[in-house]
């Protein structure tokens, strides 16, 4: 128990997000009271790890379509304004902070000397929106209808996330206190006393 709470309180000493520090202490715990389970709360503390890594880098990628989305409409309403493209995407991109404005504006900075060329060779989460523009423009398609057609097909992939995660909500809430909650209450409750009795136990 000691050792848990020294390193409990060396850990908030660093930045580590809070459920980190009691997962390590509670780890720290497990490991020197049920030294047998250490293995498979390892097993248990990575997938938890790995399991949170990709939640978040799945927020990262929605968040950037979103941007994208509201870049592409932003867009539209200086088009619609009687704005160029170029000039309705860097007015649209200067209102974002993120990296999804950042992106654009480096794709419109290299627009002015490569011209559509730049738009092809775009990567990242704007590559979709400025191969749209780019193909509009060797074509001749009327850019409006396509740039609007890519922000509502981003904005309606995006609710139809939102309504997948909102279904899978119930069993998301079910997934602590099955699988962290009640063998953790287990854990400390009942295996001290059947490692007691095994141990008493005359072979």
């Amino acid at each position: 128990m000691s050792a848990a709470i020294a390193l409990a309180a060396g850990l908030t000493l660093t930045r580590l997000p809070v459920w980190s520090v009691v997962a390590v202490a509670m780890a720290v715990l497990l490991a020197t009271t049920t030294p047998l389970l250490a293995p498979a709360w390892a097993i248990l503390g990575a997938a938890v790890w790995g399991w949170r890594r990709f939640r978040r880098r799945a927020a990262v990628e929605r968040r950037a379509r979103a941007e994208v989305a509201a870049l592409a409409e932003m867009a539209t309403v200086g088009l619609t304004g009687g704005l160029g493209i170029q000039q309705a995407l860097q007015l649209a991109a200067e209102t974002l902070t993120g990296p999804v404005g950042a992106e654009a504006e480096r794709v419109l900075r290299r627009m002015q000397i490569d011209g559509t060329a730049a738009c092809f060779a775009a990567e990242g989460a704007v590559a979709d929106l400025f191969r749209t523009v780019g193909r509009s423009m060797r074509t001749g398609a009327p850019l409006l209808n396509q740039v609007t057609r890519l922000a509502d097909e981003l904005h309606a992939d995006l609710a139809a996330e939102r309504m997948q995660a909102a279904r899978k909500l119930p069993v998301a809430m079910l997934f602590p206190l099955t699988l962290l909650i009640l063998p953790g209450f287990l854990l400390l409750t009942v295996a001290p006393a059947l490692l007691d009795a095994f141990g008493q136990l005359q072979i």
